[in-house]
């Protein structure tokens, strides 16, 4: 019972100093969404468009973790246009936009083998200085408690960003979740789940945890 006492004391103090600690980025900023990247299959040098709103601040955009240089910027902060940057590999790739010191990813797109001439971007007149941009950070998972439990039982799981969560995955399996504030959820482990790293997608992307949940065998 001492035992448990002190799991539970240690467990809140670590929540409440972590959630003390404000995440990296443009706090204060206003949001930012992302609402899709076209085409989702390109070549090197092929444009692609990120879309969305509040976009304007964006620094910095990176396809399959190469920089794309250059890009164009829409002033009414609805779109971001880059060509595949050449060093880009075949396959998989997440696109992801730094707005003003935050990091959003979209994706994944398929890059296909093969290139082409860079296409011409479109040019856009700067943007209105001072103007405003919102920034929504990709969840992050501070810890979750308990760290082992069977089917069914119900996982807490504390961090920052749970802003319009529409999914949570435990080990990869979709999981049933609640969210009670933007730092602080509740999942229930979901059938045929394996042990493995919980994961939340919100409106900034998907954050996942640095260590693994453990399944044990059962169900509740």
């Amino acid at each position: 019972m001492r035992t448990r006492f002190l799991y539970a004391t240690v467990f809140v103090a670590l929540a409440a100093a972590s959630l003390l600690v404000a995440p990296a980025g443009a706090a204060g900023g206003p949001e930012a969404t992302i609402s899709g990247v076209t085409p989702t299959s390109a070549v090197v040098g092929q444009m692609i468009t990120v879309t969305g709103t509040d976009l304007n601040g964006t620094e910095a955009v990176t396809v399959g973790n190469v920089a794309a240089s250059p890009m164009s910027v829409d002033p009414g902060g609805t779109w971001v246009k880059v060509d595949v940057p050449s060093g880009v590999q075949p396959g998989s790739a997440m696109v992801v936009l730094s707005v003003n010191g935050g990091q959003y990813s979209t994706g994944p797109i398929t890059i296909q083998n093969g290139s082409m001439p860079p296409q011409a971007l479109p040019t856009t007149p700067p943007a209105t200085p001072g103007a405003p941009t919102k920034v929504v950070l990709a969840p992050k998972i501070v810890l979750f408690s308990p760290a082992a439990a069977k089917v069914g039982s119900k996982v807490t799981v504390l961090g920052h960003n749970f802003v319009h969560v529409t999914w949570v995955k435990l080990g990869g399996k979709t999981a049933g979740f609640h969210v009670m504030s933007t730092t602080r959820l509740w999942l229930t482990v979901p059938t045929n789940a394996k042990t493995g790293k919980i994961q939340v997608h919100g409106a900034g992307g998907t954050g996942a945890s640095s260590k693994a949940f453990k399944v044990v065998a059962g169900s509740i």
